[in-house]
């Protein structure tokens, strides 16, 4: 019942991977983003502090476009849910990368204490057993994911709907999961230390 081979399984099977695991706990950084000197980092990196005096009409108008939308994204970040993310990069067959967020009350050590001892990659192989909850996704095919929604009037056709359809994609670049990631629900994260014992996340 257990799919090894993460790239060939398809949503709602069991999935078993091993490799190098990478724990970031949000929480701890959503105050952060109000300091203005992170922002002003951001900004920079955004195009923000980009000079434009010998710019072309079409290159201002793409560095003020870019400007505006690191703004919204500054504010937005600093309402959305903030929680435990966890990736794992696999390191038998093809590469492969697993996304998945971890609740606080399942970890055996709390997620800040992770960050404080290892940083963001955790020593040693582990490995991820859970269920396929999402396959990687790539850009220019969004038109093949119509809704009957889209076509009917409701919700998703209001002013609401449109903001909505809008704002979700930035909300995942920012802290969901990567494109090009696949999205798992975690049963038991672990690694082995010797022949007769584990160690658990």
């Amino acid at each position: 019942m257990i799919q090894r081979d993460v790239g060939a399984a398809n949503i709602g099977e069991f999935v078993l991977a091993s490799g190098h695991l990478s724990v970031v706990d949000l929480v701890m950084f959503k105050e952060a983003w109000k300091l203005p000197s992170l922002q002003k980092i951001i900004k920079a990196g955004m195009g923000g502090g980009q000079p434009t005096g010998n710019l072309t009409v079409a290159q201002k108008a793409a560095v003020h476009k870019q400007k505006t939308e690191g703004e919204m994204l500054l504010d937005l970040i600093q309402i959305m849910p903030h929680s435990v993310i966890a990736s794992l990069i696999t390191s038998e067959g093809d590469a492969h990368m697993i996304w998945c967020p971890l609740r606080e009350e399942y970890l055996v050590t709390p997620a800040s204490e992770h960050v404080l001892m290892h940083g963001v990659t955790i020593p040693g192989k582990w490995s991820i057993l859970g269920v396929m909850s999402a396959v990687p996704d790539f850009a220019g095919i969004d038109g093949l994911n119509a809704t009957a929604d889209d076509n009917g009037v409701g919700l998703m056709q209001s002013i609401v709907g449109q903001v909505s359809k809008m704002l979700a994609p930035i909300v995942r670049v920012a802290l969901g999961r990567p494109a090009y990631a696949s999205g798992v629900t975690p049963l038991l994260i672990f690694r082995q230390v010797n022949e007769h014992g584990q160690a658990r996340i």
